[in-house]
């Protein structure tokens, strides 16, 4: 077999991780991240240095974008046209980048989403500001580098005047890793690297807290109001940090009309969506406060208008567009980059300080370079000056002279000449003789050698080279700097919940579902019934789905949900939707911003008056705490931890208690302990907990936990479908961490115990099983037995493997027509 041609076996697992390997990092360093020197990425920096090359200067006709496109592609970069196309699109959209690089003639899109036209079509050059990045592009001040089929050579680096990234900012998805980074104000950037280069000229070190006060925060394209500090000093501090965006409205008044004017949307923020979602809330009666919506915007800018009902408040309206729309955004900052090869994230400090050490080694290169020629131009200028003032001594050895060398041998013996200043002597034209010609030498002799002695000075004395770079930010900033265009409030005194002036305070039910939808109902809807009413439906919901949590509430208190994760969550009562029976309510996970595996365990309402009220908290391994409610009183809107759960536990169950009453907790193996809420002593949120039943004899985990109520039994099923229903009095009152008796016996044709909950008359038990099976019965058709019982049938299971995962008492409910046949009763 050929040399070429053997075949090697390799391990698949092996191979695939050293070429994903490779892959992800020629994606996050070749393609996705930018470059913290110059703040471009690959594609970026191709194109402005293609257009250089093209000579597509700012002062320059345009040029045709397939012209630009067809040179990166088949020069720099070997990938997709459009991709191309896209990033020089977006490099001239006034709306996506503060200060273009590129010069844009045509169609090159909207705020609306509009595309741009086709690049056969539209013209470019490059934008004045492109100048700072491209001025000193030369191959001894940057790094060149082979392009892709070493045909050619392109700068691994511009020779940036200005810290690029943080410009207008930057984002990308790599493997594994993302970057967003937003744009900032040249001004203010300016302002902080003067002072950052004060103080490394005096050798001070520099304070971040002086530096952050240069820097006010982002400032986006389109202006918009950015709000509150926190997220701000957070990615300034530590490079990562949430920033809420929002945007700016006016209010006009005509005669009894009042107009809502929208001016400016947060960044990113497609308009045309925007205003397609307001007029669906409208549609779907979620902004009942507007009779009207126009969009009404032109060249001059935005204006969306929203004319407002006689009793609409204004205020309640930019609520309520911030709530449901995206008038609010957050902005999450992650100030990843590349760093001499390395992906890192810095803080902005750090950014910045990376810039400088750049832009002073990139100007050590330069002065460098500069030297050099002017001292090359010295060698060959003291050359001529000798020639001219030894004119006939030159004269007479070229005539004498057999050949060129014999020449430059007789020049470098008579005058001490090196091999350069004989080159110069012998191209010397005959009109250099000429006396204006004689002075116009010896002033640049005089010229070379100040430059000479400047530039030596610059490289001899780092401070010099800051200096220079200070006076030409200096420069920078009077030339391209303007206004901050979004404006920083520190606190615009309009939070989350101060539309609760707003709020009509009245009693209402809050609905959730199993899967986790919620939503709130007028208590109105419920009408009283009689003993053995049948009710009535209250949610629209989907298959395998139904209501596992109700309770009352005013619509000014807030509702704590309990995840399983150890998580609890807090909203006012009116932020859950208010929808009409059969309404299907909202996500809570979109709502409230869950981990996509948290479920809410238990809801209950904030107590108005919470002394002697607790919860009690039990978890899949038996723990059990307790907490006091006005630890729940302040919760930020991501959540808060209640309790801190081993690897491998969860929540079970969390319900509301008081110092009176007694918990039943069962486990999987039939036992059951009963003990009083007193027994468990009030712990803060990073406490685990304590034991609050043994599991033994075969147990493996608690199943649920239910507190006392008189002349209320508890239902148990197992995990093949046997059930009961059991007096919980018939389990006696032990000490918390007892392994408790038996409330059920399990066999091996019942299965372990699955599920436990209340069971009252008025309720029905909702059954399911691993794979997806739910049956419905009302509770009063389980038999009430004895501890030891093993029950009856409640379910049969369809399929092998399938077993009972979870039981829950509800509210009896029928169908509206039902309900109807029964109201004619």
């Amino acid at each position: 077999m050929p040399e070429n041609d053997r075949v090697f076996n390799v391990y698949v697992e092996e191979e695939m991780k050293k070429s994903y390997l490779e892959y992800s990092m020629s994606v996050i360093i070749g393609r996705a991240l930018p470059d913290f020197r110059d703040g471009l990425k690959p594609v970026h920096r191709r194109i402005l240095f293609a257009m250089y090359e093209l000579g597509c200067f700012w002062n320059k006709p345009y040029k045709k974008s397939a012209r630009i496109v067809g040179d990166v592609l088949g020069k720099y970069h070997p990938h997709g046209d459009i991709a191309i196309y896209d990033s020089l699109v977006r490099m001239a959209q006034e709306f996506s980048l503060r200060y273009p690089l590129i010069d844009g003639h045509g169609n090159f899109g909207s705020i609306d989403g509009d595309s741009a036209a086709a690049m056969r079509y539209t013209e470019v050059r490059l934008a004045a500001v492109s100048a700072l990045m491209l001025d000193e592009l030369d191959k001894e001040i940057v790094e060149f580098t082979p392009n892709f089929d070493n045909s050619l050579e392109e700068p691994t680096i511009l020779p940036a005047k200005v810290p690029q990234l943080l410009l207008n900012g930057s984002s990308g998805i790599a493997v594994g890793m993302a970057t967003n980074i937003p744009p900032h104000n040249l001004g203010e950037l300016i302002d902080a690297l003067k002072y950052m280069l004060d103080c490394r000229i005096s050798n001070e070190p520099e304070d971040p807290a002086q530096v952050r006060s240069f820097i006010k925060g982002p400032d986006f394209p389109g202006g918009g109001l950015v709000v509150g500090t926190d997220g701000i000093d957070e990615y300034i501090a530590t490079g990562r940090g949430n920033v809420v965006t929002r945007g700016k409205y006016t209010i006009e008044k005509d005669g009894n009309k009042t107009r809502f004017i929208i001016t400016e949307l947060p960044f990113e923020v497609n308009k045309a969506e925007f205003v397609q979602k307001v007029a669906n809330l409208m549609k779907d009666k979620r902004l009942t406060q507007l009779s009207d919506l126009r969009d009404e915007s032109s060249r001059e800018g935005i204006r969306v208008v929203l004319e407002l009902k006689k009793d609409a408040v204004p205020e309640r309206v930019d609520l309520l567009l911030r709530r449901h729309t995206q008038f609010q955004q957050h902005f999450h900052v992650s100030m990843l980059g590349i760093l001499y090869g390395v992906p890192r994230t810095l803080p902005l400090g750090d950014v910045l300080a990376t810039f400088l050490d750049f832009r002073e080694a990139t100007l050590r290169k330069r002065f460098a370079l500069e030297l050099r020629k002017h001292e090359e131009r010295l060698n060959v200028l003291n050359a001529l000056v000798i020639a001219i003032r030894n004119i006939k001594r030159v004269t007479e050895i070229l005539t004498a002279s057999s050949s060129m060398d014999d020449a430059s041998a007789r020049l470098v013996e008579s005058f001490g000449l090196n091999d350069r200043q004989v080159e110069a002597i012998l191209e010397m034209r005959m009109r250099s003789l000429v006396s204006l010609e004689v002075e116009k030498l010896t002033k640049e002799v005089e010229e070379n050698k100040s430059e000479i002695e400047r530039l030596s000075a610059m490289l001899a004395d780092p401070n010099r080279i800051r200096v220079y770079i200070r006076d030409e930010l200096v420069e920078v900033a009077r030339k391209y700097g303007n206004p901050r265009r979004t404006q920083i409030l520190k606190d615009d005194g309009r939070g989350e919940d101060d539309d609760e002036q707003f709020i009509e305070d009245k009693e209402v039910m809050v609905v959730i579902s199993k899967n986790g939808y919620a939503k709130i109902i007028p208590s109105s809807t419920f009408k009283v019934q009689g003993r053995g009413g049948l009710g009535v439906a209250s949610m629209n919901l989907k298959r395998d789905d139904y209501i596992s949590k109700y309770f009352t509430v005013r619509t000014k208190q807030r509702v704590l949900l309990f995840t399983n994760k150890g998580r609890v969550y807090s909203i006012p009562a009116y932020r859950l939707p208010e929808e009409k029976r059969q309404g299907g309510g909202e996500n809570l996970s979109l709502l409230l911003g869950m981990g996509a595996d948290e479920l809410v365990t238990e809801a209950t309402a904030l107590p108005a008056i919470q002394e002697g009220v607790s919860f009690i908290i039990v978890t899949r391994r038996g723990r059990i705490k307790k907490m006091v409610t006005s630890q729940f009183v302040t919760i930020r809107s991501t959540g808060k931890t209640f309790i801190k759960l081993a690897e491998g536990d969860s929540v079970v169950a969390v319900r509301p208690v008081k110092d009176t009453d007694e918990v039943l907790i069962a486990s999987d193996s039939g036992r059951a302990v009963r003990i009083r809420s007193t027994s468990v002593r009030a712990m803060g949120a990073s406490a685990g907990g304590v034991r609050g039943m043994r599991l033994s004899r075969g147990g493996r985990f608690v199943v649920g936990m239910e507190v006392l109520r008189p002349d209320v039994p508890f239902t148990l099923i197992t995990e093949h479908g046997h059930g009961k229903r059991l007096n919980p009095y018939e389990v006696r009152l032990v000490g918390r961490g007892s392994g408790g008796v038996i409330c059920y016996r399990v066999t091996d044709k019942t299965g372990p115990l699955a599920a436990f909950t209340t069971g009252t008359a008025d309720q029905d038990v909702v059954v399911s099983t691993s794979t997806g099976q739910t049956i419905r019965t009302p509770a009063e058709r389980l038999p009430l037995l004895g501890r030891v019982s093993s029950g009856v049938k409640v379910i049969r299971l369809k399929s092998k493997g399938s077993g009972v995962i979870a039981a829950e008492a509800i509210i009896k409910e029928v169908t509206p027509a039902e309900a109807e046949d029964e109201a004619e009763q």
